[in-house]
């Protein structure tokens, strides 16, 4: 009837970022609610998931109380890597930064007038990073009124080449483009940068006459780490910013394995100037309506095969079934214990005193479970 390890490998995983990033999360993409929040989540992380049903998000909790979470469901391993993605998930959105238009102006400007300064004797040939360093570019030549000759790629060595990314965490990218213009003098432009990657880079370049930006990306306040470099300039542990029409990839260490992984995204495909895609939503916690109610560190959902509970203050999961899947569900939202205990006679065809006994021994043990509030109590009790 209980199981506190479901199937030997599933896990109901907190989300744990602040209530500060969740609030800028929702805010950047003009949400509502933490449930709605929750269905952008399911729907940005899904493109990633080999079985979407490996990973499904919900939310649930009471107001001011929201809860978001992930059930995650396969073999020990697979919900072992799951659980490390849903973790990076959430570290990601403490440092998420969304850049609106607004912004992106400022930097276009601040970096146009840095460009419009330099001396380029010969003249300057213009050329984009892919894929961002195209929209940096277009903003850039009509923000400069470059004249269209000089964004051709004709490759004249005898005029400086400017390189332009949107986006300069480490350099990977853009040693990628040095080494592909040889010898000749470059100037590096990004919109958004780590200055230290542009230092780094610079003392590295001996072809690289100058490194600009328009704004800065602000690292973080961790500990160095030991692990290997991603082929940049700069190992950035920076805040994840991203912009209007992009949001860049992370690596997620895999401690495991001793290498760097894709980490999953934090934004929809629609909020990234992509076709819409049907996605999936996050799972919803019931309304509960009594005759006992969840502790509020408590979510649950239905699961397919029953109801999976989280308690968010242990980090510990619980499986029901049949029995116990039908008990939590008449005790948390039947209405009275006469409605719960009616419903179960119905569904098992079993003397109301026997199925009253039963039922009242499984509040008692739930509630020394912490999954349920004392008889009585309602979350709106403080």
């Amino acid at each position: 009837m209980i199981a506190t390890d479901l199937d030997g490998g599933s896990y109901l995983a907190p989300l744990r970022a602040g209530d500060g990033a969740l609030r800028r999360y929702r805010r950047s993409l003009n949400l509502g609610s933490a449930v709605e929040a929750a269905d952008a989540l399911a729907a940005a992380l899904s493109p990633s998931l080999t079985n979407p049903e490996s990973c499904r998000v919900c939310a649930g909790g009471t107001p001011g109380e929201e809860r978001i979470g992930a059930l995650l469901s396969g073999t020990r391993a697979e919900v072992a890597q799951l659980a490390r993605q849903w973790e990076g998930l959430g570290a990601a959105l403490e440092w998420f930064r969304p850049v609106d238009w607004s912004e992106v102006e400022a930097a276009v400007r601040t970096l146009g007038d840095q460009l419009a300064a330099l001396e380029f004797p010969a003249g300057a040939e213009w050329r984009p990073v892919p894929r961002g360093g195209y929209i940096a570019l277009g903003l850039l030549a009509s923000y400069l009124r470059t004249p269209r000759a000089d964004l051709r790629p004709e490759a004249k060595y005898t005029r400086t080449l400017v390189l332009v990314d949107d986006l300069i965490l480490t350099g990977r990218r853009m040693r990628r483009a040095l080494a592909e213009a040889g010898d000749r003098p470059v100037v590096v432009a990004a919109l958004f940068a780590v200055p230290a990657a542009l230092q780094a880079l610079r003392e590295a370049e001996t072809t690289v006459l100058a490194c600009l930006y328009g704004a800065e990306v602000k690292e973080l306040a961790l500990p160095p780490h030991d692990r290997p470099g991603n082929g940049g300039y700069y190992a950035a542990r920076s805040e994840h910013l991203c912009l209007p029409w992009n949001e860049p990839e992370r690596g997620l260490w895999n401690a495991e394995t001793g290498q760097w992984e894709l980490a999953w995204p934090l934004l929809p495909a629609a909020a990234r100037l992509r076709p819409e895609t049907p996605a999936p939503t996050a799972l919803r916690q019931p309304a509960a309506r009594g005759p006992r109610y969840p502790n509020p560190e408590v979510l649950w959902v239905e699961d397919g095969a029953g109801i999976t509970l989280g308690r968010w203050d242990t980090g510990e999961t619980y499986g029901l079934r049949e029995a116990g899947a039908s008990f939590w569900r008449q005790l948390v939202t039947a209405g009275s214990v006469e409605a719960a205990l009616a419903s179960l006679a119905a569904e098992y065809a079993a003397p109301i005193e026997e199925l009253a006994r039963d039922l009242d021994e499984f509040a008692t043990w739930c509630e020394a479970e912490g999954l349920l509030l004392p008889a009585g109590r309602d979350p709106g009790d403080g």
